[in-house]
């Protein structure tokens, strides 16, 4: 089973970004061909690319490089956050969460982390300084608002497209 983090697509080309439910730090992305109303992988590892518009360029020099995502998992990958104890607590003394077993999804870097709960939920964790500030958002749209109004569009990749 998989997070859908985003997808972007044309008549003819999809991106897709996804993640394990069991590890949101397990980031793939893929580029699929539409054959006839069947999509079908053409490229895979794309998280792995450094320079994902001349990696796409050489494979498929038809494809549309305005539909891929504005975030590159590859530069961003040594800033993932796999330990969120310290923004658990932060819930935790807030009172937005009694445990962390209600917790659905957390992917974050070292600056911002979203997070939804089973109840529906969602949060924005945002760190200035030392400290986290949790605040309620309504929707993946609304915390990349906050994160595009801050210069860190590039970072939606830690959102979850419910």
């Amino acid at each position: 089973q998989y997070f859908v983090r985003g997808i972007m697509a044309d008549s003819k080309y999809a991106v897709v970004t996804l993640s394990s439910q069991g590890n949101p730090l397990n980031l793939k992305q893929y580029i699929l061909v539409n054959n006839n109303n069947f999509w079908e992988v053409v490229v895979d590892g794309l998280e792995r690319e450094i320079n994902q518009p001349l990696a796409v360029n050489k494979k498929l020099p038809d494809f549309n490089l305005d539909m891929l995502p504005l975030f590159q998992i590859a530069a961003n990958r040594n800033n993932l956050k796999a330990d969120y104890s310290d923004v658990h607590k932060v819930m935790i003394y807030e009172g937005l969460i009694q445990d962390v077993a209600q917790i659905q999804y957390q992917c974050g870097t070292t600056k911002y982390c979203y997070i939804v709960l089973y109840s529906g939920e969602k949060f924005l964790a945002t760190k200035k300084g030392d400290t986290w500030n949790v605040k309620s958002v309504s929707s993946s749209r609304q915390a990349f608002r906050i994160m595009q109004d801050e210069g860190a569009e590039a970072l939606a990749f830690i959102l979850w497209e419910e």
